[in-house]
């Protein structure tokens, strides 16, 4: 903030104790009057310098692109009970909706990974399966799945974290996600990396969490994808943002 703008500068109209202790007794007597005056101005100043430390404090959300880019999304799942399973993709201009993300092979309302993130804020959860892949400058697939960098849609608190295939319970390397605004968390199992992070790091969205891989209790356990446990809100906000390969996230205004 430039300093000629600073509130404190408009103090040097008020008169200082020494300076009234000078004055004649006429002035003296309209002392009341003026230290009436002189509170209301400094409350009307302290008044301003708040609303301008608001405005400093102001968080302000922006859209942003990853330098990964996007990646195209396939969703694996059954289309119905007793169906197969399929491996569809989705729209790449985001014209899709929840209802399009096939259900997981197996019910896991009740599972381990999704009563480890369960809270007040994050009752119904369940997990879904995807694939992402590059694409290059034109649009078109990159061969192969493993090692494609996931990112956050949004700035998040880091849950829980495995970084090691064994002991992983067959959920490989994963982490578990809390979007700081919302509370909305997600899960991502099956990676082939994941972050340096520690429980409790706060992450910018936009952070690279991982890439993707088959893993369980051993690097190559399964096909190379990601399962995801979560809220259905939140493992959108997931598929969406690395779909596109955009990310929202908070940044502190200029204040001036």
């Amino acid at each position: 903030m430039p300093r000629q703008r600073r509130p404190r500068r408009q103090r040097q109209r008020f008169q200082s104790p020494q300076d009234r202790g000078r004055q004649t007794s006429p002035v003296r007597e309209q002392a009341p009057v003026q230290d009436e005056q002189e509170t209301l101005g400094n409350q009307a100043i302290q008044e301003r310098m708040r609303a301008e430390q608001d405005t400093q404090d102001t968080q302000v959300t922006e859209a942003q692109d990853s330098e990964r880019g996007p990646t195209k999304a396939y969703t694996t799942g059954r289309p119905s009970a007793g169906a197969s399973v399929q491996t569809v993709p989705l729209a790449q201009d985001g014209s899709w909706d929840a209802s399009d993300l096939l259900p997981h092979h197996s019910d896991r309302a009740s599972s381990w990974a999704a009563n480890n993130i369960r809270d007040e804020n994050n009752q119904d959860l369940n997990a879904w399966d995807f694939t992402f892949k590059n694409l290059d400058g034109n649009g078109n697939e990159v061969a192969g799945a493993r090692g494609v960098e996931l990112i956050l849609p949004w700035d998040a608190k880091v849950v829980d974290i495995q970084k090691t295939f064994e002991g992983s319970g067959n959920y490989g390397k994963y982490i578990a996600v809390e979007d700081v605004d919302t509370g909305l968390r997600f899960e991502v199992h099956h990676l082939d990396t994941v972050g340096a992070f520690q429980k409790g790091q706060a992450l910018s969205g936009g952070t690279v969490i991982g890439t993707q891989g088959g893993s369980g209790n051993s690097r190559d356990q399964y096909a190379v994808h990601v399962d995801i446990v979560g809220t259905v809100e939140a493992v959108e906000q997931f598929v969406r943002s690395n779909q596109s390969g955009t990310f929202t996230t908070d940044t502190q205004a200029d204040g001036a």
